[in-house]
Formats: structure tokens, C-alpha cells, sequence
């Protein structure tokens, strides 16, 4: 087996949200992995075109689930509302970044937030993608795992989904290729001692005791405190499902893994309820 790659090698963090993210879970995961991965933080918020564009005809509504249900609302209010969510936001990244004492930036920009975030993502090694309603109930399609990771090329990409939920705990998915131990040693390196589930998913049963030796000639010495589970030809849904047994924060994969090969199956990834982490 070739030598896995170093676990760092993040020199910068792309948070990026839009008006119906999740911005708390979001920020909170991305300031997670900035601490330990000691990188920058740069967060986009993106003033969302197709929604602008709706809120100009006479029959645009919007439902507030905790005001009085559906409402007509206009171009002007949704624009003051929007800068006032990036306002929010932006005040939210600074108190987090000087508690943790990260360096970090914060642009506000208008357009389609995975388009916005692609070309953000050529200046960072990892994007975290919020996803879920928040403040703007506005019934806007999700950010996509499934679209952004196919086209991130060289990037990382969490995906973090609207109340999946949040633990420091990761589980990776390890079937020995080279993809699969850059994603391990990664994995290792952003969870703390003892919170690391490995689930071996090789062809067959019987591959599992040389991919589990694979496995801990990565993780070195951390080997030890290192839960190890047998998964062979596991789905995507199956992954998810024991990483949400063990108490995991996300599913870490890595870009080569079958489970991502074409189109069709990196659209279960948007089906997933857990939280989903590509490693490039």
C-alpha cells in the first residue's frame, strides 16, 4: 500500500450560506474545523438572484411559519431582509472567530450560491455548505452535495444539513483506496482521541481484516482508540445509518469512494439525513 497522505494541508475554510441556510449549524461546524485544522475562515453570503427574481411578480409568497402563514412580500423587503440576515451573520462570524482567535473575512455577494461558492472555493481547501431554512422560510432549493462536490474538483466539501445532528464524533468510510486514506488521515486529525468510528466496506466479509490492518498502518499510534466496523458493500443510507447509531457529527468519504461514481449515486447523498464530508 502506498503512503497515505499528511491529514493537514487546510490552509483555508469556505463557509458558505445563503438566505435559507442554516447559518448557526453551519458556522459552528466550520469554526469546528478552522480550530483544528488552524486555517483561515472566510464566509460568503449570497444574496440569492432566483429568489430576488420571484419576489418581483404581484403573486410571490412567502410562509412564516411563526407569524400568520402565507404573506406577499416585494423586491424592497426582501432585500432589506437579506442584508440584515448577512448583518446577522457577519456579527455572529466575528464573535466565534475572536473567541477561537481564528483570522477570518466576510463577503457578501449576489447570485446562485453554488455558482458563488465554486468560485470562491479555487481560493480554499474545504467548503462547508449550509443547508436547511432559517431566517427566510422562502421555499428556495437546497444547496446541493451532490452538484457542488461534482464540480469542486480539487475541494473538500461538508455538507451540512438542517438539524442533522452536531457532534465533534466522525465515522469514515474505508475501503483502501488511495482516496479513502487521505479521507482517514483527515478524519483522524479532526476528531478528538477516542471519537473515530471506521467503517471497513470492502467487496466481502473476508476483506475486512486486511483493509481494518490497512487502516491502522494510517492512523499510527491513534489505531488504538479506534472503533472499527464491518460494512461490506455498504449503501450510502447504510453509512449514514451507523454513523447516526455511533453518535457521529458526519460521514467522511472520499471522492473516490463507489458510492460517488456517477451521478445517480451522488444524488443519494442529498437524500441522506447525516452529515456528509468529501474529502479531495
Amino acid at each position: 500500500m502506498s503512503a497515505a497522505p499528511p491529514g493537514g494541508g487546510f490552509r483555508r475554510v469556505l463557509l458558505a450560506l445563503g438566505p435559507g441556510s442554516d447559518y448557526r449549524a453551519a458556522l459552528a461546524e466550520a469554526i469546528r474545523l478552522a480550530a483544528s485544522l488552524e486555517a483561515e475562515l472566510s464566509t460568503l453570503f449570497v444574496e440569492d438572484t432566483r429568489l430576488l427574481d420571484a419576489s418581483r411578480h404581484s403573486f410571490a409568497r412567502r410562509y412564516t411559519p411563526m407569524g400568520a402563514g402565507w404573506q406577499q412580500f416585494g423586491e424592497r423587503e426582501l432585500t432589506q431582509a437579506m442584508r440584515s440576515l448577512a448583518e446577522q451573520v457577519r456579527r455572529a462570524v466575528a464573535e466565534a472567530a475572536a473567541r477561537d482567535r481564528l483570522r477570518w473575512t466576510f463577503t457578501v455577494v449576489r447570485g446562485d450560491i453554488e455558482a458563488e461558492a465554486l468560485s470562491a472555493a479555487e481560493e480554499a481547501d474545504l467548503v462547508v455548505l449550509g443547508a436547511g431554512q432559517d431566517v427566510l422560510e422562502a421555499g428556495l432549493r437546497p444547496p446541493s452535495l451532490a452538484r457542488l462536490g461534482a464540480r469542486a474538483r480539487e475541494r473538500s466539501v461538508l455538507y451540512v444539513r438542517h438539524r442533522a445532528p452536531s457532534a465533534a464524533r466522525l465515522t469514515i468510510a474505508y475501503d483502501g483506496s488511495p482516496g479513502a486514506a487521505r479521507a482517514l488521515a483527515v478524519a483522524a486529525r479532526l476528531a478528538p482521541p477516542g471519537e473515530l468510528t471506521v467503517a471497513l466496506t470492502g467487496p466481502g466479509a473476508d476483506a475486512s481484516q486486511a483493509l481494518e490492518a490497512d487502516a491502522r498502518e494510517v492512523l499510527g499510534h491513534d489505531a488504538d482508540s479506534v472503533e472499527f466496523f464491518i460494512r461490506p458493500n455498504a449503501t450510502a443510507a447504510d453509512l449514514c445509518d451507523l454513523s447516526t447509531s455511533v453518535g457521529a457529527g458526519a460521514l467522511v468519504m472520499g471522492a473516490d469512494n463507489p458510492l460517488l461514481a456517477d451521478e445517480a449515486a451522488r444524488q443519494r447523498l442529498d437524500e441522506m439525513t447525516c452529515r456528509a464530508l468529501v474529502v479531495r
